[in-house]
Order: structure tokens, then sequence, then C-alpha cells
């Protein structure tokens, strides 16, 4: 039986009340969280503080912007006096929280423009690392996670939510603070230079994919947040993305192409070769379709919900699960919108209704 557009949003969209979650809190001397408002922000003083970066020990850079494999060996460095103290922060965007630029499908004038939503973005301090001036972050990430997961649940979010949160690979920013005398001298740019698209391209950012196929590189999405209705600028920068942006950013990066155009899910399905056409019906198809054969890792999948000719979402079939041959509930799919990109079964029934697998 064919899903309705109702029950399969629902599926999608999951539980309001579980979406929602509740207001971030502020900072506690235990986990060192900062939610900066705008007085903290208006009190910095401007960024004049350089972060290097080297890959593999390759040469020192200033590059605001590293893609790299969760196998590189990635360090940051900064220029510091005698006496100096340096402050090594990771800055990360509420991914907790859904953000929408266009009414979800849903709402009243669906898919409407209602505007840029602010992101919110804390940071915490990689104590570890204090005093160093030349240090490798991604190492200290999973510790750091667990700080701000352990925040973020006594602020009342439920465990689904935080799972969206990556450690080995994904898309991760920091910033590098010089201190002398317990006053701060300078600093990188940070979450004050953020405006209503986002997180500056100004903030160092490192883009770690899990390897160099296109999952590896969808994969580097991890940690971005969910934008229904995300911006060119938004996708392409890592800074938010929905199920269409997010597949065609990563295709970009791993076409080495650059992303022109915002896309969504009928413009994907006109632009790709069909592979496959089926029903999904508790993640179950319809008809018998082999993995390796029919169907590979790293192909798009895109559902049309009801009886209309519009596909209304779309991800990227990620594994075999079972390892049975075939395409079935057990099998895994990584997708966007209208939270980060996850992982789900076809089981949970997000991509039931008439299906076509193309090849990106």
């Amino acid at each position: 039986m064919r899903t309705t557009i109702a029950v399969a949003l629902a599926s999608l969209y999951g539980a309001i009340s579980c979406l929602a979650g509740a207001d971030t809190q502020t900072g506690t001397a235990e986990t060192a969280i900062e939610s900066p408002d705008e007085s903290w922000i208006a009190s910095r003083p401007k960024p004049r503080l350089a972060i290097r970066t080297s890959t593999n020990g390759g040469k020192w850079v200033k590059k605001r912007a590293l893609s790299v494999s969760k196998t590189d060996d990635v360090a940051l460095r900064v220029d510091a006096a005698d006496g100096d103290e340096v402050r090594w922060y990771m800055i990360f965007a509420d991914i907790t929280r859904f953000y929408q630029n266009a009414n979800h499908p849903w709402e009243e004038n669906a898919y409407g423009w209602t505007g840029l939503q602010k992101i919110a973005y804390h940071r915490v301090e990689i104590e570890a690392l204090r005093g160093q001036r030349e240090v490798r972050p991604l190492a200290e990430v999973g510790p750091l996670w667990e700080r701000v997961t352990t925040w973020f649940r006594e602020a009342g979010k439920s465990e689904y939510l935080l799972d969206f949160y990556r450690a080995e690979v994904g898309t991760f920013w920091f910033q590098a603070e010089i201190w002398r005398d317990d006053a701060l001298q300078a600093r990188s740019p940070g979450i004050e230079e953020a405006d209503e698209r986002g997180i500056s391209t100004r903030v160092l950012r490192l883009a770690v994919r899990g390897g160099d196929d296109y999952l590896g590189h969808l994969e580097a999405f991890f940690n971005v947040p969910g934008v229904f209705g995300s911006i060119l600028y938004q996708s392409k920068h890592h800074i938010g993305a929905d199920c269409a942006d997010v597949l065609m950013a990563a295709w970009a990066k791993w076409k080495k192409r650059r992303a022109e155009k915002n896309y969504n899910v009928q413009m994907l399905v006109g632009k790709f070769k069909k592979r496959v056409k089926t029903v999904l019906a508790g993640g179950n198809a319809s008809s018998e379709i082999r993995w390796g054969v029919d169907v590979y890792p790293g192909d798009f999948i895109a559902v049309n919900y009801d009886d209309s000719k519009r596909y209304h979402h779309i991800g990227a079939l990620y594994a075999d699960q079972n390892t049975n041959g075939l395409l079935d509930a057990d099998d895994l799919v990584l997708h966007a919108g209208p939270a980060p990109l996850h992982l789900s079964t076809l089981g949970s029934g997000v991509f039931d209704g008439d299906v076509v697998i193309l090849k990106p």
C-alpha cells in the first residue's frame, strides 16, 4: 500500500514534541560551554590573529577551510610571544534545533520563502590544549562532544537529537585566543563574525570526510545544521543544508566542481540517470533489487509520497546493513531534512512510497 503524504511526513519529521526539545541552557562552570549574546560580541576586540594549518607534516598555510580525510594528521598553529597564553576553542552549531528559511510542506504556503533563520552557535574551550601554540584539535573532539551532549541533555534535549553529533567525521570549526595577565590580547575569527547566513567563512573550518568516494565526501557534512530551504551559500560552505542541497554540495566537492545553484528534489531526479524504479512499503521493495548489481552505495534514492508526479525527499543509499544482498528494510540511507545529516534504516518508513534510485 502506498504511503499517504501525511503519514510519510510524520515519519520523516518525527513527533513535534521530540524535535522541539527544550531551549538551550547557559554554560556552567563544570562544562564551560559559552553561548555568546550580543553584549558579549560587542565587547570583543576585532579579529587579528591568524591560524596556520599543516596536513600530514606539510607546509604551514593560512587557509580558512580545509577538506581532509579522517586519517590525515591535521595541525594548527598560532604565533605568540613569550608570556602569552594560547587558548583554543571548538565552535559548534546547535543542531538539536531544526532551522527553516521556507515553510514546511504541511504549513500554509508550503515551500514559500520566509527569510534566513538565525543559527545558534556555542563554543567550548579545548582545555587540554591550553598554552600550546601548535595543536591537533581533532584528537580532542570525542571528549568535547561528551561535554556538549551532557550539557544539552541537562537542558532536556532527547538522545535522538544528540545522536546527530559525530566526532570522527563531519564539519568542525576552531578559534584561537591569546591571553596575557588574564586579559584577552588577540583572537581569530569566531562566533562574533556570524551573520544572518550563519557562521563566517573567515572562521577556520575543517571538513573531515570518511573517505575519497562520494559517501566519504557526504559524511563531511555531519554536524552541519539542517536548514529547510537552505541557500547555496549555506550548503557549499557547510553552514546549513536540506535534503537535496547536502547531496549536491558533497557531489560538487567529490567531482571537484563548483557548486553553482540550488537544487530541489525534482531537479535531481531530472538530472541524474535512473537505475531502478520501485515502491517501498515498510522499507521493503515491491520487486527484487540487488546490491552491487541494480544499486550501489552512494546512489541517490528519491521518494514520491502521494499520487502526484512530484518527488518530495531524497537521500543516498549507504549500506546493505544485513549483508543479504537485497535492498530491504534493514538497509541504511544517509539523508537530511529537516534534521541534520543522519542515518536511517529504510524500515523507518522515511522512503516509503514511489521510489526512483539514481546514479550520481
